[in-house]
C-alpha cells in the first residue's frame, strides 16, 4: 500500500505489526495511522498501528455473517473521503467472485476483490453488513 507522504525527502522505513484475527472480528481495528497520532509509535516492531508519514488511517475488520460494523467519517473541514477494499481470500476466480459479500449503507453490494470510494460529510456513517455465508474481511482507508 502506497500513500503520498506528508513531507518530502524522508528516509525510507518499514514497520511490522501483528494483529490477531480475534481483534478484528466484528470490530474496526486501526492498523495504520499518521505519525504522532494517539497510540502510534515508531518502533520497527512495536505495538499499535503502524506509523505512516501521510494523512491516511487504515482499519481492518472481519465481519461475521449477518453482522455489521459501522465506520464514522472523521471530523474535518468539508467533504471527507474513504476507500473500502474487500480482499480476495477465496482464491483466483475467472468469473463472478465467490465468497464474502458486504452491503454498504443498506444499498451497494460488494464482493471479494471489489473496492469502493466514498465521499461524505464529517460524522457520516458507513455501515458494512455481511450478507454472505462466510466471514468477510475488509479494509477501510480514511483519506483525510
Amino acid at each position: 500500500i502506497w500513500a503520498v507522504p506528508s513531507q518530502s525527502s524522508l528516509t525510507p522505513k518499514y514497520f511490522t505489526r501483528h494483529f490477531p484475527d480475534s481483534d478484528k472480528v466484528d470490530n474496526l481495528l486501526k492498523v495504520v495511522a499518521p505519525v504522532g497520532s494517539e497510540g502510534v509509535n515508531e518502533e520497527r516492531e512495536g505495538a499499535g498501528p503502524a506509523p505512516v508519514h501521510s494523512q491516511v488511517t487504515v482499519y481492518a475488520t472481519i465481519v461475521s455473517p449477518a453482522k455489521a460494523v459501522v465506520h464514522t467519517l472523521p471530523d474535518g473541514t468539508g467533504e471527507q473521503r474513504a476507500y473500502i477494499q474487500v480482499p480476495q481470500t477465496s482464491g483466483y476466480n475467472r468469473s463472478i467472485a465467490r465468497g464474502s459479500r458486504l452491503r454498504l449503507n443498506n444499498d451497494l453490494e460488494v464482493a471479494e476483490g471489489d473496492g469502493v470510494f466514498i465521499w461524505g460529510q464529517p460524522g457520516e456513517q458507513i455501515r458494512m453488513e455481511n450478507i454472505g455465508e462466510t466471514p468477510a474481511e475488509a479494509l477501510v482507508f480514511d483519506l483525510a
